[in-house]
């Protein structure tokens, strides 16, 4: 048998062997027990899950493999821990903006950084030349921000997935997945080069 809300198998209690899943025994016990009434139901999609089992929880050595111990952004993670809302300057983000946000599996972000310049042009028009610098300001203020959390979220998704697997399996997996993204960054920007050397002989073919 398997779980209705995660597809994961069920044991021999009718509870799913997931810990992150909603039907999990330890999940469900826990609901029930004076500490979740005392915990004015906690969100266990954060640190506070550590509640239920240690095992389960996102450490230093889940966020080194992950991020190939990239000294930068380990001491980042460690600000998130103090303060969730940090923000640090990024001059990377800054100045490269979607491929930086690209190059760093921010996918999202990314998509919406290029729908905000394309409608920008299509809305603001003589605007568009005030936008873009304001959108990288913005970007290089809170991208370690998006980033990290961004990693953490991928992290426990990881660990959620491949719950089975030891600690020492679940850091080598994450070390394979990597936390960077470079041949979707380089066909980024040669398609961008590409769509710029058209609207370039565009704009010189209407003189």
């Amino acid at each position: 048998m398997y779980c209705s809300e995660c597809g994961s198998e069920l044991n021999s209690n009718g509870f799913c062997n997931n810990p992150y899943c909603n039907n999990s025994e330890k999940r469900k016990s826990f609901f029930n027990s004076n500490e979740f009434e005392e915990s004015n139901k906690l969100d266990f999609n954060s640190s506070n899950f550590e509640k239920l089992d240690d095992s389960y929880t996102i450490d230093e050595c889940n966020i080194k493999s992950y991020l190939n111990l990239d000294k930068y952004y380990i001491d980042k993670w460690a600000l998130y821990e103090k303060d969730n809302n940090f923000l640090y300057w990024n001059n990377s983000s800054c100045i490269f903006s979607c491929f930086w946000l690209i190059y760093r599996k921010l996918y999202v972000y990314a998509l919406l950084f290029i729908a905000t310049i394309i409608l920008s042009i299509i809305f603001l028009k003589e605007y568009t030349f005030l936008i873009y610098p304001v959108l990288c300001i913005s970007l290089g203020a809170v991208s370690n921000n998006l980033y990290i959390k961004n990693v953490i979220k991928t992290i426990d998704k990881t660990k959620a997935k491949y719950h089975s697997l030891s600690q020492n399996e679940i850091n080598i997996l994450l070390e394979s997945k990597g936390s960077k993204n470079l041949p979707i960054t380089i066909v980024s920007v040669v398609l961008m080069f590409f769509v710029a050397i058209v609207w370039i002989l565009n704009i010189i073919a209407n003189w």
